[in-house]
């Protein structure tokens, strides 16, 4: 018996521990390239120069810090999430940095990072999604996963309904309103990764390789990897960068950079 429960207890402890373990796409000795930086915006100047927003409830404020982003203050409604959109589109694999700031306590609601994004192209859904912004004054889930192309990364999550945070992956569209769940889901949920503490600056590194999805989030007292195998999905390959706060939710982000693996002659 004694002997069982030492098996089992080690089994659990390495599974839990894997996914600490994920090596960094770009730390691989097959990727130690440079990088072309395509985009840089410290965050701390006009957020309009770069940047344009889909909202009526929401705001965006330039400080010396960085940009705060506030979305709608009912946590209740959707309709008062925000997504702030690069005005350039970015295409092939890239890496997408920034530090990040959760600047509230709620007890519910997610950040999510969205890539590649551009719309479904079938009547007014138009691939530019800039053409059709005032579709999305209020930016309801269902308007980004069902006529939308992209990747969707879910982080700083607070679930009080659910077993705790965590990390997930998505790749639009839906194939319906009601089976978003299944059907977006790239498979690889992270589970109470004890990171994205309210106060607390992390810089978060995302890295598109291939078909392969990784992330790093360094903290002061805290780095963690994470990755996704992208390939039960068709890849994409090109698109806008959007960075999704659901209602109630405030965020500061800066340091902003976008760049690209220089190909090698």
């Amino acid at each position: 018996m004694k002997l069982l429960l030492s098996t089992f207890f080690s089994w659990l402890l390495l599974s839990c521990s894997c996914n600490d373990k994920a090596t960094f796409i770009s730390e691989t000795k097959e990727s130690k390239t440079n990088f072309n930086t395509l985009m840089v915006d410290t965050c701390t100047e006009d957020w309009q120069e770069n940047w344009f927003l889909d909202s009526i409830d929401s705001s965006v404020k330039n400080t010396t810090d960085g940009m705060i982003l506030t979305a709608g203050p009912d946590p209740d409604d959707n309709g008062q999430s925000m997504v702030l959109w690069t005005k350039q589109e970015f295409e092939g694999d890239i890496k997408i940095e920034y530090d990040f700031t959760r600047l509230d306590n709620l007890d519910r609601n997610i950040n999510i990072l969205y890539f590649h994004a551009r719309g479904i192209g079938m009547g007014k859904y138009k691939e530019d999604i800039s053409k059709w912004n005032h579709l999305r004054t209020k930016p309801r889930m269902p308007i980004y996963f069902l006529n939308m192309k992209l990747y969707h990364v879910s982080y700083a999550v607070n679930r009080y309904d659910l077993e705790g945070e965590y990390l997930r992956a998505r790749r639009y569209p839906s194939i319906s309103d009601k089976k978003f769940n299944k059907s977006t889901e790239i498979p690889g949920t992270y589970w109470n990764t004890g990171l994205f503490k309210p106060g607390v600056k992390y810089k978060l590194c995302f890295e598109k390789k291939g078909m392969t999805l990784g992330m790093k989030v360094s903290g002061p007292e805290l780095e963690k990897e994470f990755s996704w195998e992208l390939d039960n999905f068709a890849e994409l390959k090109q698109g806008r960068i959007g960075l999704r706060l659901m209602s109630g939710r405030s965020t500061l982000i800066s340091n902003f950079k976008v760049s690209k693996k220089e190909i090698m002659k």
